[in-house]
């Protein structure tokens, strides 16, 4: 079954401590499985803010061409607010002004 939106941040947050290289791509698959209930850009913009608090560039922006490429989810105001919160928060601010 679907994990519910509100609980998703905490499920992201596990994986990032537990198993940080599977997290991108378990996320995914979890979102896929689940496309009518959490292939939105709600779902997208919690997954992506714990990583842009987090500061992992890297992991953040592989989870945003996750959403958009394999899930299908466009960039909406709030998962551009939480790419560039990232990019600020990991000190990048050429990269935040690329995302815009």
């Amino acid at each position: 079954s679907p994990t519910p939106v509100d609980m998703l941040k905490n499920v992201v947050q596990a994986l990032l401590e537990i198993k940080p290289t599977a997290l991108v791509r378990r996320i995914v698959e979890h979102v896929q499985l689940h496309i009518n209930q959490l292939g939105n850009a709600r779902v997208a913009s919690v997954c992506l803010g714990v990583l842009a608090r987090a500061g992992l560039v890297d992991l953040m922006e592989d989870m945003d061409r996750g959403f958009r490429y394999d899930v299908g989810v466009p960039r909406t105001l709030p998962t551009y607010e939480a790419l560039i919160g990232g990019y600020a928060a990991a000190g990048d601010s050429r990269r935040s002004m690329r995302s815009t």
